[in-house]
């Protein structure tokens, strides 16, 4: 009788700190039922602004939309990731990134981070452990539609080398993470 061995798959850290462009530090994890209230709470501070480039539209998130930020339990089908620094000796959402399968091999991606911190690579590290989490739950690419005016988004994913097509006013953003001769470099 031969044993097989399980599966290889990547282990994300539960907790991954991160260096923000500023030098200061942050944390990634998984999102978690318990994170509802600071979750909202994340959505309501953002200005008007912010959350029309994250919704398309200026309102909060509806409740059932914060409960499937909040359910990181199945890989296959979403994860939210939540960047957390501290503050007054409590740890605060300050930035939020998930995907949601759209099909098989694609999983569409989306980001908020808080109006202070735009500018210090939050959404960056975000965009590479959220791949990394999506190419361990087998989807080969990510997809993201964001408004032709966000600058911001629009350098998160040029300066990640996907490529870019536009879209009649918004911008839509395919992110393959299939490894190909013209994406590898050798140093």
């Amino acid at each position: 009788m031969q044993l097989s061995s399980p599966p290889r798959t990547l282990t994300v850290p539960t907790i991954e700190p991160i260096v923000l462009r500023d030098g200061s530090v942050a944390t990634l994890r998984l999102a978690q039922a318990s994170d509802r209230d600071a979750m909202h709470g994340f959505f309501r501070d953002l200005s008007p602004a912010s959350r029309y480039t994250r919704f398309f539209t200026p309102g909060e998130p509806s409740d059932a939309v914060i409960d499937r930020f909040c359910d990181s339990s199945n890989p296959k089908r979403r994860s939210t990731l939540l960047a957390t620094r501290t503050v007054t000796s409590q740890p605060r959402i300050v930035g939020v990134a998930s995907y949601f399968r759209m099909d098989e091999s694609t999983a569409e991606v989306a980001f908020a981070v808080d109006d202070r911190l735009h500018g210090k690579g939050i959404a960056t590290a975000m965009l590479k452990r959220l791949a990394a989490l999506a190419a361990n739950s087998g989807f080969t690419q990510l997809w993201a539609t964001t408004l032709s005016d966000n600058r911001a988004m629009m350098d998160v994913f040029r300066d990640s080398g996907f490529p870019i097509r536009s879209n009649l006013g918004c911008i839509d953003v395919v992110l393959s993470l299939t490894p190909s001769a013209e994406r590898v470099r050798i140093h």
